[in-house]
């Protein structure tokens, strides 16, 4: 990676690039890694971009994306902003993530409030598989639009979601049924695989 150090007044900054990362025990790597660090005062404050961050596993949750974030640390609190871009290959489209978040370096806990763009999907278009590789052979070809919102808090390595997934005008083709301008709102507390609460989905649409 290429390094540069510098010591503006009563501080201290490091900008990096070419860095790549891989942290032990975690399914994830980081490569393109660039930004900067600057300290003053006994706080710190960062900007960074990776392009891309993969996750190792397979079939992985997400297809590699494209990041771009600022951090700040307030005592043992990190705070951040973080932008993410994930597109499927074939210039089919994608799906952009904005969230904003706290994390207790101390305790390891967190939360994140978070929004995405609607990914609009086509028979012969974007599908969820090309985002969202895990979902391969679990769902229909969709047609419509999808969006998802809502709350992601973590302990550790365990994730505890809370979002809200958004369907408009959503059609696919069930096994003697095909169902049409679906609207409305699913909540999601499971992640891999989607898991939904009991009583919880409220949509409207039809089927023939």
């Amino acid at each position: 990676p290429e390094l540069a150090l510098s010591r503006p007044a009563e501080g201290l900054r490091l900008e990096f690039a070419g860095a790549e990362i891989a942290p032990e025990g975690l399914p994830w790597a980081a490569a393109g890694v660039r930004g900067g660090l600057a300290w003053r005062a006994g706080a710190a404050k960062a900007a960074l971009s990776i392009r891309p961050l993969t996750q190792l596993a397979q079939p992985a949750l997400v297809v590699p994306l494209r990041l771009a974030g600022e951090l700040a640390t307030t005592g043992s609190a990190l705070e951040f902003a973080l932008h993410a871009r994930a597109e499927a290959d074939g210039a089919r489209g994608g799906l952009d993530l904005d969230a904003r978040g706290r994390h207790d370096l101390v305790s390891g806990s967190g939360e994140a409030r978070l929004a995405t763009t609607p990914a609009l999907f086509a028979p012969r278009g974007l599908q969820p598989p090309q985002l969202f590789p895990f979902l391969a052979g679990r769902l229909p070809d969709l047609a419509g639009s999808v969006a998802v919102s809502g709350a992601l808090r973590w302990q550790g390595l365990a994730l505890s979601p809370d979002l809200a997934l958004r369907l408009d005008g959503l059609a696919f083709d069930s096994p003697g049924a095909r169902f049409q301008r679906i609207r409305g709102e699913v909540r999601l507390d499971g992640l891999a695989p989607p898991r939904t609460p009991p009583g919880q989905v409220q949509v409207q649409g039809g089927g023939g």
